[in-house]
């Protein structure tokens, strides 16, 4: 783990258990939301799409994700 990284976590210690909550979950919708996006990306690199609409695309990606 990067020094940044661990002064991160222990700064995050010192809230509380429900903003620990609310920041983990951040952390993976955006972890998830990029691991998406890096998909997308290899698909169109490949040529795999034709027609894509990246705002359906993102609005599907924040109501899939953004919501919980």
């Amino acid at each position: 783990m990067t020094k940044l990284l661990e002064k991160a976590f222990r700064n995050v210690s010192n809230l509380t258990d429900i903003e620990q909550d609310q920041l983990g979950q951040r952390l993976l919708t955006w972890y998830e939301m990029r691991s998406a996006i890096d998909v997308a990306l290899a698909q169109a690199d490949r040529g795999e799409f034709s027609n894509l609409d990246a705002d359906a695309l993102i609005a599907e990606a924040r109501a899939t994700h953004v919501s919980k």
